[in-house]
């Protein structure tokens, strides 16, 4: 699966929608099939929630790719962020990723408990579910588009087997 564009609400909607009726659920456990869907909706929605206005493709632009590679399903996820919040999402991310699988647990259930909801709607949860699921095998790059914002590309391998 392969979409880029704006990725409105009602987009989304249906990425989810397709996505999961075209993931094999009979052939994957159900525990692997929730990480591997529930990491999708978090993609989906860290481009809806934290993508920068972009005037050339859409206020709301991002790309999502999903592959399967021998024993991994792949999520692509890109999206336009500002250049002046990439300091404090590489930290986050590589927090997230020096991190034990206990202790990003640990970190979720207590953000779960204290964390505040930020003004866009979320609550900090979503790169440690994905770092949860994925038993940290994540990576991420940026690319300069222009002085005030980046494209910020991650990269999400789940096990399937």
């Amino acid at each position: 699966m392969c979409y880029f564009g704006n990725v409105s609400f009602k987009i989304s909607n249906h990425l989810i929608n397709t996505f999961k009726e075209n993931l094999d659920s009979d052939s994957m456990e159900r525990l692997i099939f929730k990480k591997v869907y529930s990491s999708f909706v978090e993609c989906i929605e860290n481009i809806t929630r934290h993508t920068t206005e972009d005037v050339v493709y859409g206020d709301r632009f991002g790309i999502l790719n999903v592959s399967k590679r021998d024993d991994h399903i792949i999520i692509h996820s890109g999206n336009m962020v500002k250049t002046e919040n990439i300091n404090e999402l590489e930290n986050r991310l590589q927090l997230i990723k020096n991190q034990s699988q206990e202790e990003i647990k640990s970190a979720y259930q207590k953000q779960l408990i204290g964390g505040e909801v930020s003004n866009k709607g979320g609550a900090g949860l979503g790169m440690l579910q994905i770092a949860i699921n994925s038993e940290g095998n994540l990576d991420y790059t940026f690319q300069d588009v222009d002085e005030n914002k980046k494209f910020f590309l991650l990269e999400v391998r789940l096990k399937v087997k």
